[in-house]
């Protein structure tokens, strides 16, 4: 088994137990179709915070979700990763990005800032948001403490 296979399955088993603990595979579960964001809204707020982390096994899967199932524009999801500045004509979308990049930055949220990802996303929408970038920063992390490259193949579940 490759060094890539052998280091993912070893922090996939340990997570594994962990996750139960936490129920983070329920939170990931709840992410793909319970929450109250948009499957677009989902990858952007994941793109950018995979790429605040540098982790390359997730921006690799996460910038052909975000293309395939969020159907945003390739150039889009680019920039996410890249770092770059993107806006989006989609208010909600646009409130994401602009509230993933303001707490991964870390900065403060500026009051304006709050009151429009409320208006926009609802208290539910503002806490699934905080919750998936805490759960995503969770990952990447972990997938960097064992050097999961973006080349690796995907575990068998």
């Amino acid at each position: 088994m490759p060094f890539a296979a052998r280091a993912a399955s070893q922090a996939s088993s340990h997570q594994l137990e962990i996750a139960t603990c936490i129920r983070l595979r329920s939170l990931g579960a709840y992410y793909q179709g319970h929450s109250s964001l948009s499957k677009a809204e989902i990858e952007i707020a994941t793109n950018l915070t995979n790429a605040k982390w540098l982790a390359g096994y997730s921006n690799y899967e996460h910038e052909i979700i975000a293309e395939r199932d969020g159907g945003l524009p390739p150039e889009k999801v680019e920039a996410l990763i890249a770092g770059l500045p993107t806006s989006s004509e989609d208010p909600r979308q646009q409130v994401v990005y602009q509230i993933t990049s303001t707490l991964i930055a870390p900065r403060v949220v500026p009051t304006g800032l709050y009151r429009r990802a409320v208006e926009l996303l609802g208290h539910a929408g503002l806490t699934d948001l905080t919750v998936l970038i805490g759960y995503f920063t969770c990952v990447s992390i972990s997938l960097r403490a064992y050097d999961v490259p973006s080349s690796a193949v995907g575990l068998k579940r």
